[in-house]
């Protein structure tokens, strides 16, 4: 049984989600999933609108840092509170929560913070799952690459290579979507299917091939349902520029900011 009422709506590409009813230990990991898989479909923001939830303790808040922090690797993108009324502001406030979650006022003042949103540019496509697929996937990144007009990267095909082989091998799904993302960080893959079956990190795998190749290729990976059933297993690939170091995109993508 949900113990929270959850609708959404999209403002441009800001996923604008309202939890109504009352945040307590028994609603938490609900709330925290189900913000997640909003984030996961990778709009260009979150904005989490409070005027219909109440709290019933300071340390039930701690589900916005948590989540700000699992979509800071990815799909990376910036979050915002807004909207709670005088006794949930309070609380918030108390709480160590407006040091990594804006909190704001109104839901307009709020998408105006997120719509200042870093550069990336963004591409997907849907596959069959069938075993010509992963060398289509490589094909299909390389041009995209090539379309941005950046290098070719060995470590993004391979790793798109073996996320499209392993939905194909594993995931009992007819098509599946793959999604690419360049941003400041890096370049996030991400392959969503209807499969809900976690993927498996077999140890000692690094060489082998599967997840246990990407995840040493990878800067970060993971995975997580999807809003409507099914999964995504994403993984960001660390771009010239240094590991650490943020690209230089507005050297390497002149022009607009924004998709594609």
């Amino acid at each position: 049984m949900s113990l929270l009422s959850v609708t959404h709506e999209a403002a441009g590409r800001t996923a604008v989600v309202r939890p109504e009813g009352r945040l307590d230990v028994r609603a938490y990991p609900e709330l925290r999933d189900t913000l997640l898989k909003h984030a996961a479909e990778i709009p260009d923001a979150l904005v989490i609108d409070l005027s219909g939830l109440t709290a019933d303790r300071v340390t039930t808040l701690s589900v916005f840092p948590t989540v700000w922090l699992r979509i800071s690797s990815w799909p990376d993108i910036p979050m915002a509170l807004a909207a709670a009324d005088a006794e949930l502001s309070a609380l918030l406030h108390r709480s160590a929560v407006p040091r990594f979650v804006p909190v704001l006022r109104t839901v307009h003042e709020a998408l105006a913070v997120v719509g200042s949103r870093a550069l990336r540019r963004r591409a997907e496509t849907t596959l069959p799952a069938e075993p010509a697929s992963p060398a289509a996937a490589r094909v299909w990144t390389r041009e995209r690459l090539a379309h941005w007009h950046f290098p070719v990267c060995d470590e993004a095909l391979v790793v798109v290579s073996e996320l499209v082989t392993n939905t194909v091998v594993h995931a009992a799904t007819v098509d599946f979507t793959v999604r690419l993302e360049l941003r400041p960080t890096g370049l996030s893959i991400a392959v969503y299917d209807d499969d809900p079956t976690p993927p498996v990190l077999v140890e000692h795998a690094k060489e082998v091939g599967g997840i246990g190749l990407v995840d040493g290729l990878s800067r970060a990976w993971g995975h997580g349902p999807r809003l409507h059933g099914g999964k995504v297993v994403w993984a960001v690939v660390p771009l010239p520029g240094g590991p650490e170091g943020p690209l230089d995109l507005p050297a390497i993508l002149p022009g607009t900011p924004g998709p594609p």
